[in-house]
């Protein structure tokens, strides 16, 4: 199996129609480049590298870090009847989850 080693990931996006994620990085030699994913991919790959991220830090003799969130936002989306709702996370990643519009309830002071 090749193995292709980066140095760094230096920004992130979406097409305007939402299909594909792409990921400027760079290799050893410091070349950019861009990984474009299909969205659905992309959503896998997330989850490979939280638990790759896991597993190093347990070979380590580190306890894995959870996934804290530095902002959390609300956008606007272009589905009827749905917002999108962004949790950007320590490091840069951001996770995007399309959800319900619905009425904001502050259930803390019950």
């Amino acid at each position: 199996m090749m193995r292709f080693p980066v140095s760094g990931v230096f920004r992130s996006g979406a097409t305007p129609d939402g299909s594909e994620v792409q990921i400027e990085m760079a290799w050893l030699d410091g070349e950019k480049f861009i990984l474009a994913l299909p969205t659905d991919v992309a959503a896998q790959l997330v989850v490979a590298a939280q638990d790759a991220a896991s597993d190093a830090e347990r070979a380590g003799g580190r306890d894995p870090r959870p996934l804290i969130a530095d902002r959390v936002a609300v956008q606007a989306s272009n589905l009827p009847g749905r917002v999108t709702l962004t949790i950007q996370s320590e490091g840069g990643l951001n996770l995007h989850f399309s959800v319900p519009d619905l009425p904001f309830e502050d259930h803390r002071n019950r």
